[in-house]
Formats: C-alpha cells, structure tokens, sequence
C-alpha cells in the first residue's frame, strides 16, 4: 500500500485561520508518509479584537506580522513528526514498505573474534611446600631491670637508639648517699685490719722486756717480804713483838707473793703472744668490714645501668626523677642480630618439618624480596586450641634491609621430596566470583575450563584441580570477557589484542 507525504497548510483567511490534511501524493523520500485520512479537514475560528470588526489574525497581516499558528496546532506538531519518523523507519524509506533484498548465499553476521595471546600448561619437579604466616620475633629480648633503688638521674636515650653491651648507659641513678657509706665502710675496714695484724704480729719485745722486769721486781719484793715474816716469827716466838705485827708481815709477803705470780702470768702470756681466739675475731671482724665495704662499692657501681646485649632500646618504662625501686623496670632492649620466625605448623603436616629444613620468607616491608632461614626449633607441645606446633625459623638479619619484631612473614617451609607438578600460567586464571576458569583454544573457538589452583612459582600456578594436560593451549591475554565458544584469533605475544569490531580497542587492561 503507497503511502504519500503529509503536507501541513497553514492558509490565513479572513476571520478564520483553516489547518488543510492535503490528500496523499506521490512519495517523496523527505516527505512522512502517513494516511491522508487520519489529518481531516478542521475550521478554527479566528480570534476577534473585542471593540473592533477585526479578528487578531487581520490586524496582524496589517501590521506585518506572519499569523501565528493556534496553540493546539503547536502541541501536536511534534507528536505528528514523531510519529512520521516511526512509520518511516519501519517502511524502509523511498516510499516503499518492502525490504532491501539479501544477496543469494549470505549467512548471517556474528560478532567478530577476539585477539588472544596464548601460554602453555607446563610440568615440572617441584619439592612440595607448606605455605604459612608467621610472625618475626628477636633472637634475644630482655627487660632491663634496676639493681638497687635510687632516684633516676639521667636517662638519655630514646626507643629505637642502638645499645652496645656493656658500653652503652641506659640510665643513671643518684650517688651522693652511696659515696658517703663507702668512706665509713674503708674507715672501719682499716680500723679492723689494723687490730688483726696486731694480733698476729703479737706483743713487741719492749712489751715482753716489761714484764720481765716487773717479775724481777715483784719477786724482790716477795723474797723481802718473806725474810721479814721469818724475823717477825722468831721475835714473835721470844715475845718481843705481838701476835698482830706477826700477822701483819705475813700478810705483806702474801700480797708480794700473788703480786709475783701475777707477773710470771703476765709474762708467759706475752712471751706467748695473743690467743687464737683473739686472733679468729680480730680476723672476722675485718672480713666484715671488707663485705661492708665491697657491697657499698657495688651498689655505686649498680647505679649505672649498662645494656646487657647489642641492640636497640624498644620501650622506656621510667625516666628521669623518678624512683625506682630494686628490681623495678627501666627499658625493654632487643637483640636483632639474628632473627626468628615463630611459625604455627598444623598437625597433620607437623611430621614432614625437620630440623635444618630451608624456608624463603617475604615481608610486605620489602617488595620483592626474599629472606631465606632455616628451621631451628620445633616445640613440641601443640597449642590445645589450634592444634599447631610452633616452629621456629632462624634467620640472618642483614644490614641493609632489617628485619625487626613484630613484622608479618610470609613462609613458604619446603618439606618432603620433589614430585612432578602441572603448572598454569597465572595470567591464564580468570576469577569471577568464587570460581577459578581458565580457556583452552579448539581450533578458533575458546573452550571454558574450571580449575582449583594452589601454590606459586615463577609466574606460574600449581593446578590442584582440574582437566588440564601439560603442553595445552591457554589464553593468557584477552581473556577478562571471554566466554564458552567464543571465536577467538590468536596473535603473537608483543601484537595488540582486540576484542570486538576492527578499529575498536581491546586487549587487557
């Protein structure tokens, strides 16, 4: 059925403005086609001018004006185009309603082949792995704790300063009390020192020539004494003197006698020299001030506070002013020297761990590098929650690159033997949502593959799961939007790939 254009008149006439529907004519390819008889003829009455035989449309004309189209006219005019260009689209266009004919033979269009760049499924010997975090810990960590109570005088270091042992100060507490109690322990120590050699040097000879002399002269006066007591009896015995005069003189050769023996005794004791007993105190109570005297002087020395190992100072725990009492905290020191991987090792693997079994650790504080150890301990008392074994991985902490406490540790622990492995490129993997899938090309075609992957090696994944030989084709580039049974064309690795018409970009971004 021919349709023909629609052509809108706007004729203004006096007094009235006529919106003429022409009837169809030949088609024209600028025209819209549209049937004559849905646009029937309509009168609209002018407007006219209140207080005047003019309608508005003539006083326009007079004027000079163009007339104005109604406003009805002006709302529908463009659903009337809209319209026109729906028909005309769905007509084909030129005035005719059928189609452009196919050419003999043609198929139809599908959409173009996506450029890929392809990997191998590879096999390799591989020493099973037993992948872990761990945590790195000091080979040596101590608090340092204070020796003897005192005020804190000085405390100049900060954590994370370097200590040196036995060189470095960690702190130092007030003398002054100490200094004084260390005079008065040297002067008593001197004091009983003095008296022990006294006694084992024993009396001097002018001390034993005294007492000699002092015998000579008490046993003169005995012998007077005794001839006086004599004379005194025999004139007591011929009545010349009275019983009381004889009593007396024998009284006095008594008291000259005791005198005499005294002195023999003094005599022997200096010629004897002074007792052991004497001389066992005199020597204790030097050895007493000698302690004294040493626990004063340690306690001074006790009040400078050295590091005990070669580190750094990680926590302070007083500083200066402060009280400290003995075998309070002053600073937590660490030995980074050599360091430990502590790692929790569970217990169906704990039976493949050996001492001196190789470990590469990587920490996220060094991109891409690799620390490597060996395993030292092996507890072997599991945690009663986890049911882990610790083990611990020793490591040489270099100089350039430290490792230090507390720094996460990726541990890859190589246990066993080595065993054949297939490997996937890890480019070949596309993950969407919890699936790993991988796509092997069949001649033109991507073929969908779902795997299970595990451990990494050199840019290559272990394939735990799946149907997957060594020497198989994988897409490695171009592979984010595939799906199963998409055409694809591989290209040589360095060439752009493409997804989608000629022109377009693609590849992987």
């Amino acid at each position: 059925m021919r349709r023909g254009p629609i052509t809108l008149l706007q004729t203004p006439v006096a007094g009235l403005h006529l919106t003429k529907t022409c009837p169809a004519g030949p088609a024209s390819p600028a025209g819209t086609n549209l049937p004559a008889a849905a646009f029937p003829e309509r009168v609209v009455p002018a407007r006219r001018i209140p207080g005047s035989d003019m309608t508005q449309t003539d006083r326009d004309r007079r004027r000079g004006h163009r007339a104005r189209p109604p406003r009805l006219l002006l709302c529908v005019r463009p659903l009337v185009l809209l319209l026109g260009a729906i028909v005309s689209s769905l007509a084909g266009g030129c005035g005719s309603g059928d189609p452009a004919p196919r050419p003999a033979g043609a198929q139809p269009q599908g959409p173009p082949p996506t450029s890929v760049i392809l990997g191998t499924v590879v096999e390799r010997s591989i020493r099973p792995e037993i992948r872990v975090i761990g945590t790195v810990e000091p080979d040596r960590q101590t608090t340092v704790g204070a020796e003897v109570a005192g005020v804190v005088e000085r405390f100049d270091l900060r954590e994370g300063d370097r200590t040196v042992r036995n060189e470095t100060i960690i702190a130092q507490l007030r003398t002054s009390d100490r200094e004084i109690a260390l005079r008065e322990a040297a002067a008593a120590l001197a004091r009983a020192e003095a008296e022990r050699e006294k006694l084992r040097r024993g009396y001097r000879p002018e001390e034993i020539g005294q007492r000699r002399a002092e015998v000579r002269e008490r046993r003169a006066l005995m012998e007077q004494g005794q001839k006086d007591l004599e004379r005194s009896r025999d004139l007591h015995d011929d009545g010349a003197i009275s019983i009381q005069q004889l009593q007396r003189d024998e009284s006095v050769y008594l008291a000259a006698r005791s005198q005499y023996d005294r002195a023999l005794a003094f005599l022997a004791e200096v010629e004897a020299g002074y007792r052991q007993e004497d001389v066992a105190k005199a020597e204790a109570e030097f050895h007493q001030a000698q302690a004294t005297r040493d626990r004063i002087q340690d306690e001074l020395a006790k009040t400078t506070i050295l590091s005990p190992l070669t580190g750094y100072l990680v926590k302070k725990h007083v500083e200066a002013g402060q009280w400290v009492d003995k075998g309070g905290r002053v600073a937590d020191l660490v030995d980074l020297t050599t360091v430990r991987i502590v790692i929790l090792i569970a217990e169906r693997d704990i039976g493949q761990v050996r001492i001196g079994d190789t470990a590469t650790i990587v920490v996220d504080a060094y991109p891409g590098r690799t620390f490597t150890g060996r395993v030292s301990h092996i507890v072997p008392q599991a945690d009663l929650q986890s049911r882990a074994f610790p083990v611990k991985i020793e490591v040489e902490n270099p100089a350039g690159a430290p490792l230090r406490g507390g720094m996460l540790a990726r541990t890859s622990l190589g246990v066993g033997s080595t065993r054949p492995t297939v490997l996937i490129p890890k480019d070949a993997v596309v993950r969407r949502g919890d699936r790993e899938l991988v796509f092997l090309v069949n001649g033109q075609t991507a073929v969908q593959r779902e795997v299970s992957t595990g451990r990494a090696f050199d840019g290559f994944l272990e394939l735990v799961e799946g149907d997957l030989r060594p020497g198989e084709p994988l897409v490695v580039t171009g592979n984010e939007g595939l799906r199963d049974g998409a055409p694809v064309m591989a290209v040589k690795a360095g060439a752009p790939a493409q997804s989608g018409p000629p022109g377009a970009p693609g590849g992987r971004r």
